[in-house]
């Protein structure tokens, strides 16, 4: 159940978010088209919140389908994002300069101590999930 609940949410996130971006939105980066750095919405809340989205749906699949398939694609879902993260802000940082530093920064300073906790939760219940998953 909380996995429906988390999976369903999630996309509904991942639309508002696209939705708030309107032409800012791309599916890759676009070095050739300026977009505006979106700020409002749900991007007040997270930097990346579309990101944020997709962590959350894969993890809510593993909690419906708990097995070793479902729990791989989840780390893997995690740490490609991560990748992309990075490359997104270095070109965020390139086009906008001083006004997405300053909105990094002060999104950075609000979401660290949350995203250190969960972030080690994260991690150990990967550590118990794959010990469980090894004893079958």
């Amino acid at each position: 159940m909380v996995g429906l609940v988390l999976t369903h949410v999630s996309l509904l996130w991942i639309a508002i978010a696209q939705y708030q971006m309107s032409n800012s939105w791309s599916i890759s980066i676009d070095e050739k088209n300026k977009a505006d750095l979106v700020k409002n919405g749900i991007f007040s809340i997270s930097i990346n919140p579309i990101f944020l989205g997709m962590i959350i749906c894969v993890l809510g699949i593993l909690l419906i389908i708990p097995n070793a398939l479902s729990f791989f694609t989840t780390t893997y879902t995690y740490f490609i994002l991560q990748i992309q993260i990075r490359l997104e802000e270095v070109f965020l940082q390139r086009q906008h300069g001083k006004v997405y530093f300053a909105y990094k920064k002060k999104k950075k300073d609000i979401a660290i101590k949350k995203a250190t906790k969960i972030h080690f939760k994260l991690v150990a219940f990967s550590l118990i999930l794959i010990i469980v998953l090894l004893q079958y």
